[in-house]
């Protein structure tokens, strides 16, 4: 009797066992293509996307744990592709028409930018006080703009011959920030100039993400996808090869998520990247974010020659509310 009572005893103290993580759909049919998701928690969660009529506003939702709520900015003829804020502060969204907008005690203000032309399709900072923007101007070419007062943006010089575009920045400190270009460029800035690194492809990379002693940056174009990691050595191809371009990054810790067009979805954790199975969507994903669970949610739909059909997915043992219609 107290070999069974011990035995009862233990299995009381035991620990319950990890949720398994489940693929949730959480927003189909959008009007536009989601194109860039980022949060402070999983309790505030910032989602947006390209405009929802030929003149009107970019989509904006944003989730507090329990609803979604669709954000007006006041703004007109906007797409919006990125957004990257700070926990209890500054929200910031860039996108087309050269614009940067910030999202502050309930409303949004349109920073001034060193110009209107183009697009902006990333933005990070290591503070609210020390931003970086990039893009690219039109006919100019790709552009990096740096804001040391959260307010004001200032064209930084590209050196040698400027990318057609600079597509992401991430960074860890603010002598650490690395950029990802077209043309398989990439450039870093050491907290006094910016360095180029060339890739070992004349592709365009799409994305930029870097944890604490490595950086990765992906791209690609159809029928191939680029990926390389780099830990202060240049720029090094890993063995995962996909026949789809990636477009978004992701991490947390040391673990990294990627994303690419037709639903494909790779982690990696201890060095291996692993292809994740989903099976909810076979559009592209553009942008990912992961929560302080682990719980990586991703967006996309339609981007190349059009934003339409945005999507929003889940991963993780949560419980996430679908987006209302």
């Amino acid at each position: 009797m107290r070999g069974v009572l011990a035995v009862l005893l233990l299995g009381c103290g035991s620990d319950p066992p990890t949720p398994t993580p489940t693929w949730h759909s959480i927003a189909t049919g959008e009007t536009s293509a989601l194109l860039a998701v980022w949060g402070a928690s999983s309790d505030e969660v910032w989602v947006v996307g390209g405009r929802t009529s030929l003149s009107g506003g970019p989509t904006i939702l944003r989730y507090d744990g329990a609803t979604w709520t669709r954000v007006d900015s006041q703004q007109t003829n906007l797409d919006l592709w990125w957004v990257f804020g700070f926990a209890d502060g500054d929200v910031f969204m860039t996108g087309s028409g050269g614009s940067i907008l910030r999202y502050r005690d309930g409303g949004f203000t349109r920073l001034n930018t060193p110009s209107v032309a183009g697009t902006i399709f990333g933005l990070w900072g290591s503070s609210p006080t020390d931003l970086w923007a990039v893009g690219d101007a039109g006919t100019a070419g790709g552009v990096v703009w740096h804001s040391v007062d959260g307010q004001n943006f200032e064209p930084v010089t590209i050196p040698g011959t400027a990318p057609r575009t600079v597509f992401k920045v991430h960074g860890q400190a603010s002598n650490d920030v690395w950029m990802s270009c077209s043309a398989g460029l990439t450039l870093h800035w050491d907290g006094t100039q910016l360095v180029r690194e060339q890739a070992s492809t004349t592709n365009s990379l799409f994305s930029m993400i870097t944890t604490p002693g490595l950086a990765v940056t992906v791209g690609g174009i159809s029928g191939v996808g680029e990926l390389f990691e780099n830990t202060g050595n240049g720029w090094a191809s890993p063995a995962l090869q996909v026949p789809v371009p990636w477009r978004g990054t992701a991490a947390i810790g040391s673990d990294i998520t990627i994303v690419g067009e037709s639903g494909v979805v790779a982690q990696r954790t201890t060095s291996t990247w692993t292809v994740l199975k989903q099976q909810l969507t076979t559009l592209n994903f553009h942008s990912a974010w992961i929560d302080e669970d682990h719980g990586l949610w991703a967006v996309g739909g339609l981007f190349d020659g059009g934003l339409s059909d945005g999507v929003l997915v889940y991963y993780g043992s949560g419980s996430i509310a679908e987006v209302s219609p």
